[in-house]
């Protein structure tokens, strides 16, 4: 391992995606798996690494799709240390998408399984608000497949489309909602 990668004060630097690097255990210096930039596994994880708890990032490469943009890197690196914060929103989240920005992320729950829009600013605000209702939101619109936190005061729901040849959504009124 290089050793800007070892020295956390050393700028940012976007190496290509053919190079590789170490991910190591955050409670031990001991590797647990050397990955591509490209998402490539180069060695096994421990059969003691738990996959479950592991986040996809999704977005980190440049326009040209050659090089990881640093300020998508840092994005992710400060959306995982606020998810961090809190135990149940490590639990929650299975997937990051920083490809939009930091006015624009994606979360991927694990369970349910739903996709949340955020900002950067008010993730964790959102997050922490909307959590006690996903369970509720889920039974009542069992077709919600997308929920978008990025207004104020707003929330958003995009469903699923219905397939041809399929019952189209209810269009009953929600008891304390909307028509959808």
């Amino acid at each position: 391992m290089d050793q800007g990668a070892e020295n956390a004060e050393a700028p940012l630097e976007s190496p290509p995606l053919d190079s590789s690097h170490q991910v190591r255990s955050p409670r031990s210096s001991k590797k647990t798996a050397e990955v591509c930039y490209d998402g490539t596994i180069l060695d096994q994880l421990p059969p003691y690494q738990d996959v479950t708890e592991l986040v996809l990032v999704r977005g980190l490469q440049d326009a040209s799709g050659k090089r990881i943009d640093p300020e998508r890197a840092a994005l992710a690196g400060r959306l995982a240390k606020a998810l961090l914060s809190d135990s149940r929103m490590v639990a929650l989240v299975s997937e990051l998408d920083v490809t939009a920005g930091a006015d624009s992320v994606g979360l991927t729950l694990r369970e349910p399984q739903l996709t949340l829009m955020v900002t950067e600013s008010s993730m964790m605000e959102r997050l922490l608000e909307v959590l006690p209702l996903l369970t509720g939101i889920v039974e009542r619109l069992p077709e919600v497949e997308l929920i978008d936190l990025r207004f104020r005061n707003r929330v958003f729901l995009r469903v699923k489309e219905s397939v041809p040849g399929e019952n189209p959504p209810s269009t009953a009124i929600v008891p304390g909602g909307a028509s959808f």
